[in-house]
């Protein structure tokens, strides 16, 4: 089994770059740092929006009326949506996983061998993603040590530390393409919706520690 860490960075955020190196050392592992793309300065306007998203990925389309409210939440879907798509280009090993950190990312000097243990417990289970961090400490169902479901009735919010199962990249990619809702409401839906499933881990063991830019 190969981890490979990646983090989502626009360069514009030249105050968080020093972060990729904090959460490297920390971590004892390399982090592969993949460029986000930055929006602040798009319009919300609804055709320039589908323009604009169809520019990056030509499959990339709304669903049910949804559209952006803010040009922050653009860039943050797209960089999440187009490093899925790197991954699922990429991948070779179908035991492959990948670890997408934002930028804010705060985490444990244990996260390595943490998610090796996730891994293992979730090895019995078909799995597409994991929240390794909520922002309102969201959890459903127990399946076992610090495991979850994802709550039915509410969202998961946070996605600055996300666990990516490479054998289904493909599904989560293709999931993405047909936009409902802003990336982390988004994959918590597609998870109501069973199109993918998706897991949460409480207490929380990474968090965001700078205010978020999306806004």
């Amino acid at each position: 089994m190969n981890i490979q860490y990646y983090m989502i960075h626009c360069d514009e955020h030249h105050e968080r770059k020093e972060v990729l190196d904090k959460t490297s050392q920390i971590l004892g592992q390399p982090i592969k740092l993949f460029k986000g793309y930055y929006t602040k300065n798009n319009s919300v306007n609804l055709d320039e929006q589908i323009k604009y998203l169809q520019s990056i990925d030509f499959k990339l389309h709304f669903l049910n009326g949804y559209q952006f409210e803010l040009p922050g939440e653009i860039g943050c879907y797209v960089s999440h949506h187009m490093l899925i798509k790197h991954i699922n280009n990429t991948n070779q090993l179908n035991d492959d996983v990948s670890v997408i950190f934002e930028d804010d990312v705060d985490i444990p000097a244990t996260l390595h061998n943490d998610i090796i243990n996730i891994i293992n417990i979730l090895n019995n289970h078909k799995w597409h993603f994991v929240f390794l961090g909520s922002l309102l400490d969201h959890r459903h169902t127990h399946i076992a040590n610090n495991i979850y479901y994802i709550d039915t009735n509410t969202y998961c919010w946070g996605t600055h530390a996300m666990l990516i199962n490479n054998k289904y990249s493909d599904d989560i990619y293709e999931a993405h393409c047909k936009i409902q809702l802003q990336i982390d409401s988004h994959y918590t839906i597609l998870s109501h919706q069973k199109t993918l499933n998706g897991y949460t881990i409480y207490p929380s063991i990474c968090f965001q520690n700078l205010k978020s830019t999306i806004r």
